[in-house]
């Protein structure tokens, strides 16, 4: 146990007072990409509550817009249904201050609701605090999420009829930002 406990406190200690040593860069610095996983994510869509995670990755094109590639899954209370989504789209960002950064973004994409194919579009922003120049959180991101899924059906017999779910997605998480100017 003990074998496994010092290399882990050390990469820890290295990666948060290891910065110090190095040149004094700002804690909003520019950044190439950005990679989020938002650990615990609400989604209420119609009447129904899911929960899941999300993970997306933004690369910068200019310092206040980027190209945002993002996957999500949520499942309902009782784990009978689930929901993927994979998204793609432009992010609008500016830097309040030292450390705060505010965002909007427009993503739209593919999505899966158990058997059904489908489509999705999701509009809103979030805030972002700067803990270090490549680590920060995401306190909170609201985005207004629409999804729409086909009518499924087996040799011309109507499985299941076509969808459409709406609703706020709540989540927050951590920002890994990799590769400097």
């Amino acid at each position: 146990m003990r074998n496994r406990i010092v290399p882990i406190t050390s990469i820890i200690f290295i990666l948060v007072f290891g910065s110090c040593a190095m040149a004094e860069e700002p804690q909003n610095a520019f950044r190439r990409v950005e990679l989020n996983w938002n650990i615990r994510s609400y989604n209420r869509l119609s009447s129904s509550k899911y929960v899941g995670d999300q993970l997306s990755i933004a690369v910068k094109v200019l310092p206040r817009l980027a190209a945002v590639a993002e996957v999500d899954e949520h499942t309902d209370d009782c784990g009978c249904s689930k929901i993927t989504a994979q998204r793609y789209g432009a992010r609008f960002s500016s830097q309040l201050g030292k450390r705060w950064t505010h965002y909007e973004q427009v993503l739209a994409g593919t999505a899966q609701l158990d058997f059904q194919n489908g489509s999705s579009v999701m509009a809103g922003g979030g805030i972002d605090f700067a803990i270090r120049p490549w680590l920060a959180l995401r306190p909170a991101e609201i985005h207004y999420t629409y999804y729409h899924f086909d009518p499924v059906s087996n040799h011309g017999v109507p499985v299941f009829d076509s969808k459409s779910l709406h609703g706020v997605r709540i989540d927050g998480g951590i920002v890994f930002r990799l590769i400097r100017k």
